[in-house]
């Protein structure tokens, strides 16, 4: 199907037809998938917004997280690595059930695309919430 795809898109190209706006998009996606994808360094700091999930059985947390927190973040792709989370404010905690900003420090470098920067925040293989990562804009 891709191939058949791009033939088309390089015919309407080749015949200097206007592309329509979707056909457009995904030639852009296709012509270099890693355009979108942002690699973050092990030890930087990256903005993100965590959402703690309330405990409901085996999922979730009965307590909110602090600076200083540890879990295991599993980025979209698979990449599962321990990060330390710093909040903003000495005594800030997102409670469970609630959102916040914090800052999340990797120990490993990690990549996050474009379009899905989102993330599990894992405790001891069990899913205690959820994130994006902050992506800034050029």
């Amino acid at each position: 199907m891709r191939a058949t795809l791009s033939a088309i898109l390089l015919t309407l190209t080749v015949a200097h037809l206007p592309l329509p706006a979707s056909a457009a998009k995904l030639a852009s996606r296709t012509s270099d998938p890693m355009a979108d994808v942002r690699t973050w360094p092990a030890g930087t700091p990256v903005a993100a917004r965590i959402t703690v999930y309330p405990r409901h059985g085996d999922v979730g947390r009965s307590s909110g997280v602090s600076s200083k927190y540890r879990p295991q973040l599993r980025f979209h792709g698979g990449q599962e690595l321990t990060c330390e989370l710093t909040l903003p404010g000495q005594d800030a905690l997102i409670e469970p059930g609630a959102t916040g900003d914090a800052q999340i420090t990797c120990n490993e470098p990690f990549k996050t695309h474009k379009d899905s920067p989102g993330f599990q925040v894992r405790e001891g293989g069990r899913v205690v919430g959820e994130g994006r990562v902050t992506i800034p804009q050029p």
